[in-house]
């Protein structure tokens, strides 16, 4: 037997039609077609070798937003499309009713470790993911508290095995009829797995991407089920929830790392941070799953989940303003200290103060390269609402110099107009620097002044990364606490002209304890600086005591002394 699902008739939320203009007249039509490419090459709504994104939850978004707008006879098609086929066993285990075949292109198998299917693995693989889903049950509901999503007569939530377009991790259906037409309406839903992900399209194969399916899949089941159902305009956070949801509950599957690049051909919060916040595209929403990586840090784990118990009354943007209310923050406090840290992510970042796993995110593309040249420099650039812009400042000393031998800074601008947040507009600004004072202008850190010219000054903020001016080497953290696994920074007056220097500790006895050639990195941007881990020459740990260091790089030699402490 299978469990049939059906779309009867939909009750559609509010302003479900014409919400982004003028109505597009060909969308059924598109939709229908797209439904019938899909299922000539598979029996499901995800099986399309062109399918774009993790989910199939995009195209259902799709459909029931535009229910109104199709004719009898297309619902009767689009509830035929829908429907899945027969499947030869089912079993309960736990909390789930699974769906499978044993034969035939949708049987599931295990995989060997060269990711090719074990062979009469089928009801290992249906045990597997008895367990993974369960888990996963386990996890959301009862260890973070979220409402579990409702659930048949039968008791069991239903999940089915199917052979999927590669790459297609999974796909979250709701029922025809909402459980509670709210607004939001609420609605039972079905899932639908692979059976092996054996193929190279997976990021995560095998069972690593049904773990992070049940993840993913599942967390949209309590998102349509429990909380509700709130349009195409929220389709954003309902993705990034659940690509966040992955890495809470299979943590060192890290499958998200696929979506985060800076890299142009490939939308994501790190190659177009002027992209608004709201964007669904089925690529930037799954990049932004950082969001929840940064409320957790920043916050708490629970601010999602009262994120989402507001989403019983409020859209996305209200329920996270209201959720972040609670811990006197708010979204657009909240906003601009995410586009800092999304700014401090790359290999070489600080995973204390911003992203755990920063260091496995890319950098943020920059916008452009400007050069200021005294007295004053304009820049000019749009983005759209909650978004923001990361421009490199070369600070010249006159148009005959180059960048590589000025300092650098680096500005981030960011867009925090709300009621705009759905809304494809362009918002343009200038950002003005300068080598002296002018009215509402911000005073620097290397001595220069910006300001921001734009006609709503109240929907910007802009903050620096300039380099602030030294005379000498500066020692820091001084004192040095052994106990901490930070590195110790010696920050340079002005970037060598090398790439590596040589760093000479002493104890107060003057005896050498560490003497190594080290890469002149970066403290921050612009910031020139050696890094050193507090280890001598052995491996082990300074005591605590008083040390004197020489560091010696491009002919300059610098000399100093710091304290190491040992709590």
């Amino acid at each position: 037997m299978q469990a049939v699902l059906c779309l009867y008739s939909f009750t559609p939320p509010p302003e479900a039609d014409g919400q982004y203009g003028t109505p597009d007249t060909q969308l059924p039509n598109r939709i229908i077609r797209n439904l019938r490419d899909r299922r000539a090459e598979s029996s499901t709504l995800a099986g399309s070798t062109g399918a774009k994104g993790k989910c199939g939850l995009w195209m259902l978004f799709q459909i029931l937003q535009n229910w109104n707008r199709f004719s009898e006879s297309e619902r009767l098609e689009i509830r035929a499309l829908l429907s899945p086929a027969a499947s030869q066993k089912e079993r309960v285990i736990g909390h789930f009713h699974i769906f499978y075949d044993t034969t035939g292109p949708s049987a599931p198998a295990l995989l060997d470790a060269n990711h090719n299917p074990i062979p009469g693995s089928a009801e290992a693989y249906v045990d597997s993911l008895g367990s993974i889903f369960n888990h996963v049950w386990s996890y959301e509901t009862a260890v973070l508290g979220y409402t579990p999503p409702p659930v048949g007569s039968d008791n069991a939530y239903p999940v089915t095995i199917l052979d999927l377009a590669p790459g297609l991790y999974g796909a979250t259906f709701p029922d025809s009829i909402p459980i509670d037409a709210g607004p939001p309406p609420r609605y039972l839903t079905h899932i639908e797995v692979d059976n092996d992900y054996r193929e190279g399209l997976y990021y995560s194969r095998g069972l690593a991407g049904l773990e992070v399916t049940a993840a993913h899949e599942f967390h949209h089941a309590i998102q349509i089920g429990s909380y509700g159902f709130w349009g195409l305009n929220e389709l954003y956070f309902y993705e990034i929830t659940s690509t966040w949801m992955e890495d809470v509950v299979y943590t060192d599957v890290n499958d998200y790392y696929q979506y985060l690049t800076s890299n142009t051909y490939q939308t994501s919060q790190f190659s177009h941070p002027e992209i608004r916040f709201t964007k669904s595209d089925q690529s930037i929403e799954y990049s932004r799953s950082v969001w929840g990586k940064f409320v957790e840090k920043r916050y708490s784990r629970a601010m999602m989940r009262r994120t989402w118990e507001y989403m019983k009354q409020y859209p996305s943007l209200g329920a996270i303003d209201h959720a972040l209310a609670e811990s006197g923050s708010s979204l657009r406090e909240a906003y601009l200290e995410y586009a800092l840290w999304n700014f401090n992510a790359g290999p070489t970042e600080d995973t204390v103060k911003f992203y755990s796993e920063g260091r496995n995110y890319p950098r943020m593309r920059l916008a452009s390269t400007d050069d200021y040249i005294p007295p004053e420099s304009l820049f000019r650039d749009s983005i759209q609402a909650i978004s923001s812009a990361y421009h490199r400042i070369c600070l010249l000393g006159s148009p005959a110099d180059t960048c590589a031998s000025g300092r650098d800074m680096f500005v981030t601008v960011s867009n925090v107009n709300i009621p705009s947040a759905h809304t494809e507009d362009l918002f343009p600004f200038t950002y003005g620097l300068s080598a002296s004072q002018a009215g509402g202008s911000k005073h620097l850190a290397n001595g220069l002044y910006s300001r921001l010219i734009v006609p709503d000054p109240e929907n910007w903020s802009t903050d620096e990364s300039a380099p602030v001016i030294v005379s000498d080497v500066q020692v820091f953290p001084n004192p040095y606490m052994l106990r901490d696994t930070r590195p110790l920074w010696f920050r340079f007056p002005v970037s060598p002209q090398q790439p590596d220097a040589l760093l000479s500790v002493f104890n107060s006895a003057l005896v050498s304890v560490f003497s190594a050639q080290l890469p002149v990195t970066e403290f921050r941007p612009g910031e020139p600086a050696l890094k050193w881990d507090g280890r001598d020459d052995r491996g082990g740990t300074i005591a605590t005591g008083v040390y004197f260091y020489v560091i010696e790089v491009a002919g300059a030699q610098y000399s100093g002394k710091f304290a190491a402490i040992r709590e």
